[in-house]
């Protein structure tokens, strides 16, 4: 597989002064995601509506009450974030949701008229020459537009580091909407990580879609993932954890984290997450809903 097309620029795409239609908006953001390729070799890409009916069976199972406090990770573009805080907004539940992926933000820097899309680590992520750019290639291909790209990048890579970094060059790598949205907080943080003490049993909803599952991941590496979430739990939050695949198609369990720290399966989209067997006891008998897919 070869991705070396030339896409919108991130300077265009984030930074430009030109009042756009959301739907313009909207698909520049989309062929940018589509081509952006991360050092990890993930893309973020996803698409509005894509986990309308996960949203919808959390409707269903969430206690009310108060304002929650809800986590959402690996939201890549982050679209699908909104989704879910527009689905409560619109059953009149208000709610906080902390979004958080390995690269939420890069830096845009400017050397002979070339724009140079970096994140943290000091990867470059696009190179640009105005409106348009190239992104990251896969370095496996032996197609010449590829291979051109793979120079081109390591070219980039070695002037990057003779540029000085500017405070004022950052830019979020999420949809315009999301990081003007205030019910959406950004962070950029690893679940691999252990959470932080000021996350311990803090969240009454965390999602995980699309990143944990067995092509990424090994069982003990997955068990440790999850035990990360269900720390930041509160008593009787729920751990929403799944994937969508190839057809579209959402398969996703939902998880209690009861008052005695147990895990209880309440209910599931599709057939259920497919890592569902190593959170839960196999004897689990608890009551579960099956929403179906929308």
């Amino acid at each position: 597989m070869s991705r070396s097309r030339l896409v919108p620029s991130a300077r265009y795409v984030f930074r430009s002064k030109e009042l756009r239609p959301v739907s313009v908006q909207t698909q520049l953001e989309r062929q940018f995601f589509k081509e952006l390729r991360l050092p990890n070799g993930t893309y973020k890409t996803t698409a509005p509506g894509r986990l309308a009916a996960v949203d919808s069976a959390f409707l269903d199972v969430v206690v009310q009450g108060r304002r929650l406090q809800l986590l959402d990770v690996a939201i890549s573009s982050g679209v699908t974030t909104l989704d879910w805080l527009n689905s409560l907004a619109g059953a009149d539940i208000a709610a906080d949701i902390t979004a958080t992926d390995v690269c939420l933000f890069a830096f845009l820097r400017r050397t002979a008229g070339v724009d140079l899309l970096i994140d943290g680590q000091g990867c470059v992520l696009q190179v640009a020459v105005g409106s348009r750019g190239i992104c990251r290639p896969y370095r496996s291909s032996s197609r010449w537009l590829p291979r051109l790209s793979e120079f081109i990048f390591f070219v980039a890579e070695r002037v990057m580091r003779r540029l000085p970094a500017h405070s004022n060059d950052r830019v979020p790598l999420v949809s315009a909407a999301v990081h003007g949205s205030s019910g959406i907080g950004l962070v950029e943080t690893d679940i691999a990580h252990p959470p932080a003490d000021d996350w311990r049993g803090r969240f009454d909803g965390i999602r995980a879609a699309n990143i944990l599952h067995r092509s990424y991941f090994t069982d003990r590496e997955l068990r440790r993932l999850v035990d990360n979430l269900i720390e930041c739990l509160r008593p009787s939050g729920v751990l929403i954890i799944g994937r969508t695949n190839d057809d579209g198609e959402n398969h996703f369990s939902l998880i209690r984290k009861e008052p005695d720290g147990e895990l209880r399966l309440i209910g599931r989209v599709g057939g259920g997450a497919d890592i569902e067997s190593i959170l839960l006891s196999t004897d689990d008998n608890g009551v579960c809903a099956d929403f179906g897919e929308a």
